[in-house]
């Protein structure tokens, strides 16, 4: 008798869902491959980065100390036949390459003092070498650090110091420690009898180790995170073009071991700050900004004039003038007999008050509008005209404008404005006068002072008004306020308009 085995196997449609199954745990996987991949790719880079700085350093020490381990760049120290970004000097090794992959090499070296045997400081003392290597990121796709190493290289026997040298230190505002932090990789220069350059170190420090006696100049050449400026140290340059510099002077006197004083300069370092007007904006472009730090910013020595730092600058130069941003500002512009108010264009319903926000990670700039105001004091007086009481106000604009016509004045607060929607305007003094005699509540506005350029603009006035009906409430006791409710219809020949915060005037009585 036979025995039939019956042999099941899986279907078409079992086959495919297993196939589908299949890839979806496939593509699940992917990232995590690809992850691997590229973090194996990623190590193999910084080990063979770390190797090319290990063998950078071992040739630089095998290098002649006073002759050879220096960078070869005009009037830098150490000066010597290092090529910053070639490895080990070759040619056509910036980049170079390993295994279809570019590394970057680029070496820094600094002096580094230390003490004698006899306590004496000693400049040039050591070396300090540091090799680091970029590499294109598997991740991001950018250069970044991929190894970094750092030596020091002593040269042999004692020796005793027997010249002078130069500290610099540079710093810089870390935005997350809220404080000041040495600034590395910093390019400091130095005029005088000799002139020289040097790199600051992960102390922030430069140092110009063999320096003959002599008047020197300190400076701040270049740092590596984009536009630069330094705390400014003094203004250069003839009004009214006028812009801040960070060099310091310093005397290096002739070489006397027992009264070796070792000066050390400090310097700050940030991206600059600047105001620009709109490109399509129309405004003075004579006019005079002076500005200086508050005295809270910048403590001013004893003895300094207390405008030691101001700048004096064209308005049309405004965009390529560099601020530091750490300081807060007094300022003042003025034209002939005109005077002018900044506001940021984002911020025109108040005054700017002569400070700035830190940058993030570049230079900084506002756009900024000028706006005209109205003077702060006035007069009022009561006088007698046909006979009836009328008060006349005198008050002044900063600049000369026209649209006076126009102007609405809120009086002490009141409810009902000053306006010719409300009372009568007057164009004359004898139809003022017959209205007075009809006892007809009335004002009328008398230009004093007349521009010279444009007869229809104005920089004082006088409000007369007869107020025979008790409309608007004066206090003969004390001194008025008046309110410009409608800054915007006042206008100078630039469309520049009265500022929104500078619409007030305080009427003081004449006795």
């Amino acid at each position: 008798m036979k025995t039939r085995t019956k042999n099941k196997g899986f279907t078409l449609i079992e086959v495919l869902v297993g196939i589908a199954l299949l890839g979806i745990i496939t593509i699940s996987l992917m990232p995590s491959f690809v992850f691997m991949m590229r973090s194996s790719r990623n190590e193999e880079q910084r080990l063979v980065a770390h190797q090319l700085a290990m063998s950078q350093l071992e040739w630089l020490k095998t290098l002649d100390f006073k002759e050879e381990l220096g960078l070869k760049k005009d009037h830098y120290q150490p000066h010597g036949i290092v090529e910053e970004t070639l490895f080990m000097n070759e040619e056509n090794s910036s980049p170079y390459v390993v295994d279809h992959i570019s590394y970057d090499v680029h070496t820094r070296i600094y002096w580094e003092k230390a003490k004698s045997y006899t306590g004496a400081m000693v400049a040039n003392a050591m070396k300090k070498v540091e090799i680091t290597v970029y590499a294109t990121n598997v991740f991001t796709g950018k250069k970044t650090k991929a190894a970094t190493v750092a030596s020091l290289i002593t040269f042999e026997g004692e020796r005793e110091p027997t010249k002078r040298y130069i500290e610099a230190y540079t710093f810089w505002w870390d935005r997350q420690k809220k404080e000041n932090a040495p600034k590395k990789n910093v390019s400091v220069d130095l005029k005088g009898p000799i002139i020289s350059t040097a790199y600051s170190d992960d102390q922030g420090k430069a140092i110009f180790g063999e320096l003959s006696p002599g008047s020197y100049i300190v400076d701040i050449a270049s740092w590596d995170r984009g536009e630069w400026m330094a705390q400014p140290s003094g203004v250069e340059g003839q009004v009214p073009n006028q812009k801040y510099i960070s060099t310091q002077e310093i005397e290096v006197p002739d070489w006397k071991k027992e009264e070796a004083q070792y000066p050390s300069l400090d310097f700050y370092i940030d991206w600059p700050v600047r105001l620009f007007f709109p490109s399509s904006y129309s405004y003075p472009k004579e006019a005079i900004l002076e500005i200086q730090p508050t005295a809270d910013s910048f403590p001013v020595p004893e003895g300094t004039p207390y405008n030691t730092m101001q700048l004096n600058i064209q308005l049309q130069n405004l965009s390529h003038t560099n601020f530091w941003w750490n300081w807060h500002y007094n300022y003042r512009i003025h034209h002939e007999e005109e005077e002018y108010f900044l506001s940021f264009k984002e911020e025109q319903e108040k005054e700017w008050d002569g400070s700035f926000e830190a940058p993030l990670d570049e230079a900084l700039q506002y756009e900024v509008i000028l706006y005209g105001g109205i003077q702060k004091e006035g007069s009022i007086v009561l006088k007698r005209l046909e006979e009836k009481p009328v008060i006349v106000m005198e008050l002044d604009a900063s600049c000369y404008v026209k649209g006076w016509e126009q102007a609405e004045f809120q009086i002490n607060g009141g409810e009902k404005a000053l306006s010719k929607e409300t009372i009568t305007l007057y164009d004359s003094p004898s139809s003022f006068k017959t209205a007075i005699a009809t006892d007809t509540p009335a004002y009328f506005i008398e230009f004093i002072n007349t521009s010279e350029k444009e007869e229809t603009f104005y920089k004082r006035i006088r409000i007369f008004l007869y107020d025979s009906e008790g409309t608007f409430s004066f206090l003969t006791e004390q001194n008025n306020i008046l309110v410009l409710k409608n800054p915007e219809v006042l206008k100078n020949r630039y469309g520049t308009n009265i500022a929104p915060y500078r619409n007030t005037v305080e009427l003081q009585w004449e006795k």
